[in-house]
């Protein structure tokens, strides 16, 4: 299996990574008009493909360092109780940064951007009501590999219109690749977690557990 390296202005040690996600958890139930301060004018943040053999999922954990949001990519094989020790090790930490991307499930331009622009225009007003459900804000999202299918990509915020939902959206994270045309192709096979399918264990997200 292929290393993946903790890369970014910040080298985040296993605390810094768990104090990171208990802060999300802490102040998305306690504390969302914070939450919202952090996303201000943050939608996007660059990913580097990460390649590890028999992996099928990136996990995405949400976390708050300082006041700048990030989400550590870990590829699923590395997400288990057997690397407690070394989870750093094959973690990316990803920063929400300010502007966005204009422009397997490939959808097209004009359905990435509407879920694009849903998250900028309703994140506001969405959090605090998703803080109120059953399965709370989002705590991570699971990306399917096939997703990436250039080296360097670009995860979008994004919320998809839902009927019945009484917050009228599930969150998205839109997956923006860069076709050896140069076109932009925009992938969405992520889904947040929590809610967790009927069939998933809670193992198989080991830092979720910390």
């Amino acid at each position: 299996m292929e290393q993946e390296i903790n890369t970014g202005s910040v080298v985040f040690t296993k605390e810094m990574i768990i104090a990171a996600m208990d802060k999300w958890r802490t102040k998305i139930v306690n504390d969302v008009p914070y939450v919202i301060k952090c996303f201000k004018d943050k939608y996007y943040f660059p990913y580097t493909k990460q390649v590890a053999e028999g992996s099928k999922y990136i996990h995405m954990y949400a976390g708050i360092h300082n006041t700048d949001i990030y989400f550590f990519a870990i590829p699923d094989v590395f997400d288990t109780v057997e690397h407690r020790h070394d989870f750093e090790r094959y973690t990316q930490p990803c920063k929400l940064s300010v502007s966005a991307v204009g422009g397997g499930n490939e959808i097209d331009r004009a359905e990435a951007q509407a879920r694009m622009d849903a998250w900028k225009d309703n994140y506001k007003t969405w959090l605090p009501k998703q803080s109120k459900t059953d399965d709370g804000i989002f705590q991570l999202f699971e990306v399917d590999v096939i997703d990436f299918d250039s080296d360097e990509t670009l995860a979008n915020m994004a919320l998809v219109a839902e009927l019945g939902n009484p917050t009228g959206f599930v969150s998205d994270l839109i997956i923006t690749n860069v076709a050896q045309t140069h076109a932009l192709v925009f992938e969405d096979f992520s889904k947040p977690i929590p809610p967790f399918g009927a069939a998933a264990l809670i193992s198989n997200y080991y830092l979720f557990t910390l």
